[in-house]
């Protein structure tokens, strides 16, 4: 798909760990959610649903089913215009392929009700009955969570109001409780998890993204039945819970407590959170395919047995953010049916275990930024073991800070050349060596392939031309390796434009900032004599190890900080964030140790002893620093000459993003008078806003990956902030939205908290920002619909909400916004996260949004036809200005209006599309398609390709 631009492919990179909140005090269960006594009469009554018998337990009290078949109200059946299910029946299969712009014959939508039987087992039907009924167990979960707390929580507790119409509950045709679906709802306490696995139709749970643990219940569950319940369960066989769907991403199981005597699974919090109920009995998942547990606090070893005998069935599994450790276990090959597996930012280590060739249906492995050591396992590489493998992420095995104990992957770069899906290749910040193979990526397919990403390894000689030639220029990086040549071929015209080589690599002498290789014509490679490979993305000289340090000379003593020039500022900035470890301190080293030698002199025969000796000694360094001004240090730009009132130097810009920052920068940092922009990005800093109220002039502020989780004290700078960027943070918006202190930030014109773990709903406060020109909430969690207060934004000409779970029609506020250039509301569902979801409704036309470049509403369930007036301020007036309209994976039907013949690429593939104007096969005439006619737009019904068109 289109994107901004080829470096937006990479990835934010952040090691944070979830910030733990301090519980409300627990409240013991009421009487009023016991077990019926003994006395309560029940007898049987019989069923028929779906074909099977059932039946169920009446008391005077509560409702329990004891048998029954589950699927037959919950099973969908299969979405016309999508990816045909490998399960479903001839019948359904001819009628999947009556539709255009299908992309798939094998894969199917994620639907948890396609892949697990049926029937509930007799063990559950003996469970079900010594249970509480549905009604009881969603009050006990609002009662010991704090309902009164939610966000949402429309009719809960309303005796006139069938369950089945309290907010984030659905049912069965039955009637009974199918989808609890609470996500970033600003539940706390301890959720009674122990009680809602039981509910004998419960297939889908969502409680991500709230502050929970699960401790409470697991070991008062006795007490709430009003029974002895661990003596007479532990002798039981494993119960088996019916669900499908399980994310409790973003709460506390790890550190759920475990009472005396009590064992612990693999994993410690998951073994018995999940997999054991308070009284110790095994819970087994013989249904589940979709297990998300991100930034849970889950300790010790992957726990592969535990999923391996209690959840057979899965095929999405996600473990990021976590603290694992040791190595990834051989019998990780158990998990056949893994169709995505996730693991990032652990710390694991060892080897990678062989027995990951074993997962044949895997799509999606995704083990970056753990400690694993060794080569890459020959069949992680081979199409022959991996035939389905689209995404490959082993990137960032290797400590920067002690590459020699923790170097990350070594050996040859393997050839990855049969594994013809594969689209996302990343083992960039490992220990990789040897030359690119000649073919290397051979067989994947140019279409699809979207990256590799290979820097920061050790790979040398000849970049080669056989199969590289073939991707794009910009799909294959190779920044800060040892490559000495490129192939030619690769630097012709045809491949690499009017750049030549340094659009592949900046040649030896010069490098790139940030990517070691020239993007356009504006940003040049820049000289750098030390420089002797190919595709340095910093400047250094030849044979400067960067280990080496300091002298051991002690630092010049602290001055009285009213006393502080700029350049003392800088140079204590520098040494209390690691500078003679900096990717690049130019500038800044020298100073440093120009200052180094004049404390010494000082000290060995200095002052006179009435203080003249340390007068002299001051201004002899300010003298010096004259001749090397800090304007000319790296990363530094000065204000125009004549701009500050004393006439000197003064720092108006310092960026220092990415350039291997450590410890905690220093307050004094915000006395650099005419600051206006301190970027710092991508460094592991203990930033602190303690003082930048003193930054009278800082407008802009980039923290993007740097490890905040509190933006407490921003606020001091409302009256001239412009521009913030804090992605790929873990910040804590105790599911508000956004962190609260943003909205005492009215100036603010761009606002980015891409992947920051954002939960809940937007809030309608948003429209206290009212200059906001960029707004980009990007892959968190945010949940519910987009608030009408969003139309107030009057000046916003960019809005990203991608990868989200939002849901709802889009209100008028934001389909009246005509001034929007960018527009992205894409993959609020994903056929990898569990049910279709996502904005909702028929699709706007857009037609007066005459300035909009980008628009992207794919993965979602907008339905009905494509407008006729489809963007038709665009078509009237500037169609060549336009990129593109991704309309994909939606449930669209009908005909593609004639309007779509004016407009180039509107891709719509995946939808339920049964026609196309006559305009718009023929408006491919004249171009390299033509020969395609109305496949150009869309396969015709009866075919398929994977990109819905030829």
């Amino acid at each position: 798909m289109p994107g901004d631009s080829s470096t937006s492919r990479r990835r934010n990179q952040t090691t944070t760990r979830r910030k733990r909140r301090a519980l409300p005090p627990r409240q013991p269960p009421t009487a009023s959610r016991m077990a019926p006594s003994s006395s309560s009469s029940s007898f049987l009554v019989p069923l028929a649903a779906a074909g099977a018998a059932a039946s169920v337990v009446l008391s005077s009290s509560a409702l329990v089913l004891a048998a029954a078949d589950p699927s037959s109200s919950s099973s969908s059946s299969l979405v016309r215009g999508e990816v045909a299910s490998s399960s479903s029946s001839p019948l359904q299969h001819r009628r999947h392929r009556s539709l255009l712009g299908v992309h798939g014959e094998g894969g199917a939508e994620s639907d948890v009700s396609d892949s697990v039987p049926s029937d509930v087992s007799r063990q559950q039907q003996a469970d079900a009955a010594d249970f509480l009924d549905d009604v009881d167990a969603l009050r006990l979960l609002y009662t010991s969570t704090n309902g009164d707390g939610w966000t949402t929580k429309d009719n809960w507790m309303n005796p006139a109001v069938d369950v089945c119409d309290w907010s984030g509950v659905s049912c069965t045709a039955d009637k009974r409780v199918e989808k609890i679906e609470l996500s970033g709802n600003n539940l706390s306490g301890s959720a009674p998890l122990s009680v809602l696995i039981r509910m004998p139709f419960l297939s889908v749970l969502k409680l991500d993204g709230n502050n929970l643990d699960y401790s409470q219940y697991s070991e008062q569950e006795g007490e709430l039945f009003g029974v002895e319940f661990g003596a007479e369960d532990a002798g039981k066989d494993p119960f088996e819970s019916s669900l499908m769907y399980l994310d409790l991403s973003h709460t506390d199981v790890g550190n759920t407590a475990v009472s005396e005597g009590q064992s612990r699974g693999v994993g410690d919090g998951l073994g018995q959170t999940v997999f054991r109920t308070g009284s110790d009995r095994i819970v087994k998942y013989p249904r589940l395919s979709d297990l998300y547990l991100t930034g849970v606090g889950l300790r010790g070893r992957f726990p592969v047995q535990d999923l391996a005998e209690r959840a057979p069935n899965l095929e999405r599994l996600v473990l990021d953010l976590n603290d694992l450790t040791g190595e990834l276990p051989p019998s990780i090959g158990s998990l056949v049916k893994l169709r995505y597996l996730s693991a990032r930012d652990n710390e694991m280590d060892g080897k990678l275990p062989p027995a990951l060739g074993d997962l044949r249906k895997v799509r999606h492995i995704i083990l970056r930024g753990n400690a694993f050591t060794g080569t890459i396992p020959q069949d992680l590489s081979e199409g022959d073991s991996l035939p389905f493998l689209e995404h490959l992420d082993l990137s960032r095995q290797r400590d920067p800070d002690d590459p020699t104990k923790h170097p990350g992957l070594t050996g040859k770069l393997p050839a990855f050349m049969t594994t013809t899906n594969l689209r996302q290749l990343d083992l960039s910040f490992n220990s990789l060596s040897g030359t690119v193979p000649v073919d290397f990526l051979r067989d994947v397919n140019r279409e699809l392939f979207d990256y590799a990403f290979l820097g920061n390894n050790k790979l040398t000689g000849k970049v080669p031309a056989e199969s590289l030639s073939k991707l794009p220029v910009d799909a294959v990086f190779l920044e800060d390796n040892q490559i000495s040549d490129i192939d030619q071929a690769l630097c012709s015209p045809s491949h690499a434009g009017t750049i030549g080589c340094d659009a592949i690599l900046c040649k030896p002498g010069t490098y790139g900032p940030g990517i070691g290789r020239q993007e356009d014509a504006e940003r040049p490679c820049e000289p750098c004599a030390g420089n002797q490979f190919w595709g340095g993305t910093k400047c250094s000289a030849f044979g400067e190890g960067g280990g080496g340090g300091p002298s051991p000379t002690p630092p010049p003593p602290p001055v009285a900080p009213s006393d502080l020039s700029e350049t003392e500022i800088l140079l204590m900035f520098y040494q209390e964030t690691g500078g003679p470890g900096w990717s690049n301190n130019d500038g800044w080293r020298e100073a440093h140790e120009e200052a180094l030698r004049d404390a010494e002199s000082r000290r060995l025969g200095g002052g006179n002893g009435n203080g003249n000796g340390g007068g002299r000694g001051r201004g002899m360094r300010r003298r010096r620093a004259a001749a090397t001004s800090f304007c000319e240090w790296h990363g530094v730009e000065c204000a125009a000459a004549g701009d500050d009132v004393t006439g000197e130097d003064t720092v108006e810009y310092l960026l220092l993003s990415a350039n291997n920052l450590v410890g905690k920068p220093p307050p004094e940092i915000f006395k650099l008078r005419n600051l206006k922009t301190l970027a710092l990005a991508d460094n592991g800093i203990a930033f602190s806003f303690d003082g930048i109220g003193e930054a009278r002039s800082l407008s802009s502020l980039d923290l993007a990956n740097t490890g905040l989780y509190d933006i407490s004290g921003i606020e001091a700078v409302a009256g001239t902030l412009e521009e913030l960027r804090l992605d790929g943070n873990r910040l804590d918006s105790d599911g508000q939205g956004l962190p609260s202190p943003v909205f005492t930030l009215p100036k603010l014109e761009e606002l980015s908290l891409d992947s920051c773990g954002l939960s809940g709903p937007i809030p309608p406060v948003i429209n206290q920002l009212f200059n906001l020109i960029s707004l980009s909430l990007s892959d968190n969690s945010l949940t519910g619909p987009i608030p009408a207060a969003i139309g107030d934004l009057r000046e916003l000409s960019t809005l990203r909400l991608r990868n989200n779970r939002l849901r709802g029609n889009l209100p008028d506020g934001l389909t009246s916004m005509t001034g929007l250039n960018i527009l992205d509301l894409s993959r609020q569902w994903s056929p990898d996260e569990g049910p279709r979801g996502g904005f909702t409704g028929t699709l706007p036309s857009f037609a007066d949004f005459a300035t909009l470049r980008k628009l992207d509403l794919s993965f979602n369930s907008f339905d009905g036809l494509i407008p006729a007036n489809f963007l038709e301020s665009i078509s009237q007036s500037d169609p060549v200005g336009f990129e593109f309209a991704d309309l994909s994976s939606n449930r669209l039907d009908g005909q593609v209006p004639e309007i779509v013949a004016t407009l180039h690429n509107v891709f719509m593939k995946d939808n339920q599309i049964t026609s196309i104007h006559p305009a718009v096969c023929a408006s491919v005439t004249g171009t390299a398609n033509a020969a395609f006619g109305c496949e150009a737009i869309l396969c015709n019904p009866g075919r398929y390709n994977a990109l819905g068109r030829q």
